[in-house]
């Protein structure tokens, strides 16, 4: 594929990120790696320099005056230095070539499933990578991983997204890990069937698989989604009320604790997991489903189980007294 500058006239390609080749045109060097750094975040690595025909003692004599400046081993931001958004990553990926994709926190930064910025840059090797870690980047190596899982997103070649979450289940923080998940799942980001896929085919004998496959609702698990969900779990114990299945497949959504005997499904709803329009939106789709399919479900805030726990759990007690009595075959 080729990429023509507007304002330059043809001349050799330069391979830029996402494995475009770009005419930049046949104007003076400097003019030719403006054209390319602005295709990349106005980062550019020393061999796109080359390839503009700009000789090593060239590119010294631009970091000497400030037109350039250091960002990695053979890296620079052309006119200023300054951060901007996905730079970091832009200049990591330059840094250590084709064949490279960002990966774990990093890829799943730029799929939107993560709050806040990781701060190191992750990136996945081709399996016979030898590069090493950097200051500021982190790298990984794959035998399992192959084009197919590599995508460009906002121009950056990145791994797909339930491969990313994969990656953050086997060395992410429990908490950051089900958030991601459940970000990516409400805004459709990820289908469930892509999670159980990128399980079967990379997750034999990661630990992350097991993590994903719990926290995705893929089979029910005694994990819990938040500290909300946790401390009503501890409540409904405390109590001695029957014990639930936690985050369990059910219709097609995730149940936060089933009773499957009496069709009775208790819910916490934390601002984190139910504040967003999609999240409301699927709230809504799961209360008419499980409505129709004969399952009382009721909703509970974080006042319900801290200022309120006491009628919170009697209200639990009831429901399940209740629902018991109607599914007993004696019931009239």
């Amino acid at each position: 594929m080729f990429v023509s500058h507007s304002d330059c006239k043809v001349a050799n390609p330069v391979r830029v990120l996402g494995g475009v080749d770009v005419l930049v045109g046949s104007g003076p060097p400097d003019q030719q790696a403006a054209a390319v750094a602005a295709l990349q975040r106005g980062r550019i690595s020393l061999r796109q320099l080359a390839a503009v025909g700009m000789s090593r003692r060239m590119v010294r004599t631009r970091v000497d005056r400030g037109s350039f400046h250091v960002l990695h081993r053979a890296v620079y931001a052309v006119g200023h230095p300054g951060r901007v958004d996905l730079g970091d990553e832009t200049a990591a990926l330059l840094a250590y070539g084709e064949g490279t994709a960002l990966s774990h926190r990093s890829a799943c930064w730029v799929w939107g499933v993560l709050r806040e910025h990781p701060g190191e840059v992750e990136l996945i090797l081709r399996p016979d990578g030898t590069a090493k870690s950097r200051p500021g980047i982190s790298v990984h190596r794959s035998k399992t991983i192959t084009p197919k899982d590599i995508v460009n997103r906002k121009s950056l070649p990145v791994v797909k997204p339930a491969l990313a979450l994969l990656q953050l289940a086997e060395y992410g923080d429990a908490r950051e890990v089900e958030r991601a998940v459940d970000e990516a799942l409400a805004t459709r980001t990820v289908s469930r069937t892509k999670l159980r896929e990128v399980v079967s085919e990379h997750g034999r004998g990661r630990p992350g698989a097991t993590v994903l496959a719990e926290l995705a609702g893929l089979r029910p698990s005694s994990l819990t989604r938040s500290e909300g969900e946790e401390r009503l779990r501890n409540l409904i114990l405390a109590a001695g009320l029957p014990k639930p299945e936690m985050n369990a497949p059910l219709h097609g959504f995730i149940a936060d604790f089933h009773w499957p005997e009496w069709g009775y499904v208790a819910e916490f709803d934390g601002f984190a997991f139910h504040s967003s329009r999609t999240a409301w939106r699927r709230d809504r789709v799961k209360d008419r489903t499980y409505a129709a399919n004969g399952i009382r479900l009721d909703r509970f805030t974080w006042e319900d189980i801290t200022d309120r726990s006491p009628a919170t759990v009697a209200h639990i007690a009831g429901q399940l007294t209740r629902r018991r009595e109607l599914s007993s075959p004696t019931a009239a």
